[in-house]
């Protein structure tokens, strides 16, 4: 039988009509779908965070809330007008940064390759766009003028290198505000929602810079993570000598109870071989080279600075005024905002240079010293720490090759050789 076609024109308008509007809703549910799987997870655990839940609302309700938070809240209608304006927030993302040229329209294709990793990981991904939409109702705890806003700047390691101690020196500058504490979002809570995050982060004007610090980020967290909550992020890595490092690490361990206070450091490193265990974490974690790789899978060079330990303690304010450019904040640290404790063979700020009194929480004590953690207090067995040298000279090499040499050339701990001026005849 032939298809019997409407032969009367008002008919035939009807009947393409008809056909519009199911072309329409076709459009429209695929649409739907793919909300569904680029939608962002940050409604806080047993609270909405203000939220509208729409459960109600027919034009989000049909199929569209099959999945839910932990918690059984639905994902409200704001997170989906805001995933629908997706191009919108990337195009502000790649407008945010002041370095020649860290993101740029070819690398989308790989910032959304890595979302989608994320996103079959962990059903989420966390990106510091969806952070806008809570700032001003997460500043019931800041002044006038001040909210909780979004890292753009964070502190990745090493552990057992400073890390704190740079987090509290920064912390004193009035154009930074940092987060107290180590949130560890990106490694172990980022099942976590945006608001548990935004909650760990200080209180910061616009004009600021808001930074945090984890130093385990560096060997424990994955680099894309960070790298899909803000590509432009600037990460601050602070480095010092592998064999104090692993000394340190191990005596940390001991003291937290994690390694028997009878285990000497010899015997936990040294196998019955007589071999170093290269295995065991306090030595893997001495290993830069590796996570350095993992890092510039994500980001550029430009986008990660390194701070020596040993400059840092031996002239601070050089160092910081070198952070302060990276950072492109005015200088404030001088000479003057020290004094040297000479008891602690260590620079701490000085009180009439900063008040102190407001960085309790960064662990910074009244007359401006920093609170540490104990060091080694002997020297390592010489044998061994030329087997330790002997293991992280060919790591250090390639992890100075990826930095450039400039850099590692002022690292006593180096096998770069700094470059040697001819005296005049």
């Amino acid at each position: 039988n032939k298809l019997n076609m409407p032969h009367n024109k008002t008919i035939q308008n009807i009947f393409l009509i008809l056909c519009s509007v199911l072309l329409i809703v076709t459009i429209r549910n695929q649409n739907k779908n793919a909300v569904r799987k680029t939608m962002p997870r940050d409604v806080d655990k047993g609270n909405q965070s203000g939220l509208e839940n729409t459960t109600a609302d027919n034009d989000y309700n049909d199929g569209l809330f099959e999945a839910t938070t932990k918690d059984g809240g639905f994902i409200n209608k704001d997170m989906i007008d805001h995933t629908l304006t997706k191009n919108k927030s990337r195009k502000q993302i790649l407008t945010t940064t002041t370095s020649d040229d860290i993101i740029n329209p070819e690398n989308n294709t790989k910032l959304d390759e890595t979302e989608q990793q994320i996103y079959d990981e962990f059903g989420f991904v966390h990106k510091i766009t969806d952070f806008f939409r809570y700032e001003k109702k997460m500043n019931e705890d800041c002044t006038t003028g001040r909210v909780k806003r979004a890292p753009n700047t964070v502190i990745v390691g090493i552990q057992r290198c400073g890390a704190r101690m740079l987090r509290s020196l920064l912390g004193a500058h009035p154009s930074i505000a940092a987060a107290a504490g180590e949130p560890h979002f990106f490694d172990l809570n980022y099942s976590e929602p945006l608001t548990w995050y935004l909650r760990k982060m200080p209180c910061s004007s616009k004009e600021q810079v808001t930074i945090e610090s984890t130093p385990s980020y560096f060997n424990l967290a994955d680099p894309a993570r960070i790298y899909a909550f803000n590509p432009n992020m600037k990460l601050i890595l602070a480095v010092c000598d592998p064999v104090k490092r692993t000394l340190s690490d191990f005596i940390y361990n001991q003291r937290l109870g994690h390694i028997p206070k009878s285990r000497n450091f010899e015997d936990m490193i040294i196998g019955s071989d007589g071999d170093l265990k290269s295995d065991i974490n306090i030595v893997q974690h001495s290993n830069y080279l590796y996570p350095l790789i993992k890092y510039k899978r994500h980001f550029q060079l430009n986008q990660i600075y390194p701070v020596d330990l040993d400059s840092l303690k031996i002239e601070p304010w050089k160092q910081l005024n070198k952070i302060e450019d990276y950072l492109g904040v005015e200088h404030v640290f001088r000479q003057s905002s020290f004094w040297f404790n000479a008891d602690r063979n260590v620079y701490c700020l000085s009180p009439s240079a900063f008040n102190v009194a407001n960085l309790k929480s960064l662990d910074v004590e009244r007359n401006g010293c920093i609170k540490t953690s104990k060091r080694p207090s002997k020297p390592i067995m010489e044998d061994l720490r030329q087997k330790l040298e002997k293991h992280f000279t060919v790591y250090i090499s390639g992890f100075c090759g990826i930095l450039g040499s400039h850099t590692c050339r002022n690292y006593k701990w180096t096998p770069i050789k700094r470059t040697s001026v001819r005296a005049p005849n």
